[in-house]
């Protein structure tokens, strides 16, 4: 069973979002994110995952804020079903230092203190050559979690929006934050944090469908 509900995010402010199992069955919820327009090389990554199945009339409660980072992982070719256990990370804004290159220096992969120089607004991951292709992975994380990843390619250049969307899922096996996800999963509904309200209920039906208040 996987059941998607977008949620928009769109100012650097504390979220919250409370999610309660009215179904008949116990499962895991998690969000994960993508970018408007997603190409097939990025994956998007389980990102905040309950730590247990949740059971009829019970939920849990997620929170997370805008604060974004630079992520690598040694995750051989990057293929859906892995555990994308971030190697690195490093603190980086789409309004300020937004640009990295990622390297192997002295074989210990390492990505460079991020400075400006990216295009306003997203942010680049410039490649180096001195490590093997299809052996690590780059990307993005917000509140201290991955969101997406790529390849990293020798030579190349990664460049990301910094516009997303939110979806919560559910799952009925164990899911683990960093879990690469396949790019086929749907959105539903679209949920959007506005008026000044930052904090929601969302509601899986017995039927499997969502209410949200």
């Amino acid at each position: 069973m996987l059941l998607n509900y977008v949620l928009k995010n769109t100012r650097n402010f504390v979220y919250k979002l409370k999610c309660i199992n009215n179904s008949n069955s116990s499962c895991f919820f998690y969000i994960f994110q993508r970018m408007v327009n997603q190409p097939n090389n990025i994956f998007s990554l389980a990102w905040l995952v309950s730590p247990c199945k949740i059971s009829k009339n019970d939920w849990v409660k997620f929170q997370w804020s805008s604060d974004y980072s630079f992520i690598w992982a040694h995750t051989g070719l990057l293929t859906a079903d892995k555990t994308y256990d971030a190697g690195g990370s490093c603190a980086c804004s789409p309004t300020g230092n937004n640009l990295t290159t990622f390297e192997l220096l002295d074989n210990v992969p390492t990505l460079s203190n991020p400075t400006t120089g990216g295009t306003d607004g997203s942010f680049t991951i410039q490649e180096g050559s001195s490590f093997p292709n299809n052996t690590y992975s780059t990307g993005i994380g917000m509140s201290g979690q991955g969101i997406l990843a790529k390849q990293a390619l020798v030579n190349t250049k990664q460049i990301y929006s910094s516009e997303y969307q939110y979806y919560i899922a559910t799952s009925d096996e164990e899911i683990e934050a960093g879990y690469i996800l396949e790019q086929s999963i749907t959105c539903s509904p679209e949920i959007i944090y506005s008026n000044n309200i930052y904090d929601l209920t969302i509601s899986l039906n017995i039927d499997n469908t969502w209410s949200i208040s």
